[in-house]
């Protein structure tokens, strides 16, 4: 199932990619993007998981910009808080 999920999220990013629908403007805007298309993409756990780092890295990246290390702390946070 995982790997049909990770397939599924990689032709929707490949898909996006190709019709210009990500926005390269701003990392956090293009994060939040990747989590929500992962997350409805991918469906399930898998997806759940995947979009919430994402949005992790998008909502700490909102914040501060430069700080990569705290972007992926709260990404793995907000993973974490899905329990």
């Amino acid at each position: 199932d995982t790997g049909f999920a990770v397939q599924r999220g990689a032709r929707a990013v490949e898909t996006a990619l190709q019709n210009q629908e990500l926005s390269f403007a701003a990392p956090d805007q293009l994060f939040s993007q990747l989590g929500h298309l992962l997350h409805h993409a991918m469906g399930g756990s898998s997806g759940a998981i995947l979009g919430s780092f994402f949005h992790g890295l998008s909502a700490s990246l909102a914040h501060h910009p430069h700080d990569l290390s705290q972007a992926i702390s709260m990404g793995i946070q907000f993973v974490t808080d899905l329990g």
